[in-house]
């Protein structure tokens, strides 16, 4: 389901009960990493009521070692305006953001090792 406008979004959108689930998703991808943000990409593609509904900003956030202005710089990057959510991204956007969260992990783990 895509929203075009704040007035055509269901009253889920601030129903508590949704809130904790939003909150719960985004602890899993905190524990998990970029897999779990790519596994969250996948339910929303399926249209998954759980997460379509999430911030596409809160859910780079919640990738460990993504700061506020990395994750501005890879929405940015991947043509995301800042208040999307992701039942509203398309195909091109969900891999543009998939490979840019990949790549910024892999850069956050290299710098992480020991030199």
């Amino acid at each position: 389901m895509i929203w075009h406008t704040r007035s055509t979004r269901p009253a889920a959108v601030s129903d508590p009960k949704a809130v904790r689930r939003r909150a719960a998703v985004l602890g899993d991808v905190a524990a998990e990493g970029a897999t779990g943000a790519f596994r969250v990409l996948r339910r929303a593609a399926a249209h998954d009521p759980e997460v379509c509904d999430i911030r596409v900003a809160a859910l780079v956030r919640a990738v460990p070692g993504m700061g506020v202005v990395d994750a501005h710089d890879v929405m940015i990057r991947a043509g995301i305006r800042e208040g999307r959510v992701l039942g509203e991204l398309g195909v091109p956007e969900r891999i543009a953001l998939s490979r840019l969260i990949m790549r910024r992990h892999r850069l956050n783990r290299m710098l992480r090792q020991p030199a």
